[in-house]
């Protein structure tokens, strides 16, 4: 299933039709240069659930991303109380899953491959996750947050941490599975 991005022309009717006051949302996408997420439809839906509720917009993309990511932790949360863990622990396994993911150029990985990345407990909380797919093998839903989720964990490398994983070795050309 993929879904396409959404033209400027519809983003502006939904955002009319669902955002109460929509006049300074407008203007929040435009000033935070979040035009392009608002394209795709998740990212459009919890950007109008956020206004409506008076939660003013991220300052960038990234923010985006991380607001999302936390707000998947927070109903996890409630949605299993029993189940206590801190968001960092569930950020950690989602970037190592998502890594393993780039690095094997596979969608998704069958439960055995979760619990030798992120151990039994972490791969029940995956499984868990709004962010991730339900069945016998699990991915992200959406490939924009396995490519933050990236990003995020090559941010904290240094450069020739980062050309030695995305580059072919003994050379400075980026391997295609990582052209995106």
């Amino acid at each position: 299933l993929y879904l396409h991005d959404l033209t400027d022309k519809q983003v502006n009717a939904i955002i009319v039709r669902e955002a109460k006051n929509p006049t300074p949302l407008f203007d929040q996408i435009r000033e935070n240069n979040l035009a392009d997420e608002v394209r795709l439809p998740f990212f459009l839906r919890f950007v109008i659930e956020r206004h409506n509720k008076g939660i003013s917009l991220p300052s960038n993309n990234a923010m985006l991303y991380k607001d999302w990511v936390s707000l998947s932790y927070q109903q996890q949360r409630e949605k299993y109380t029993e189940d206590v863990f801190e968001e960092a622990t569930l950020m950690e396994s989602l970037m190592r899953m998502a890594l393993v993911l780039q690095l094997t150029g596979k969608m998704q990985l069958a439960k055995e491959e979760l619990v030798k990345i992120v151990g039994e407990d972490g791969a029940k909380r995956l499984i868990k996750n709004d962010l991730i797919t339900d069945g016998a093998e699990y991915g992200f839903k959406y490939n924009s947050i396995k490519e933050y989720l990236i990003a995020r964990s090559l941010r904290i490398k240094s450069l020739a941490e980062v050309k030695e994983r995305v580059c072919f070795r003994n050379r400075e050309e980026i391997n295609p599975v990582w052209r995106n």
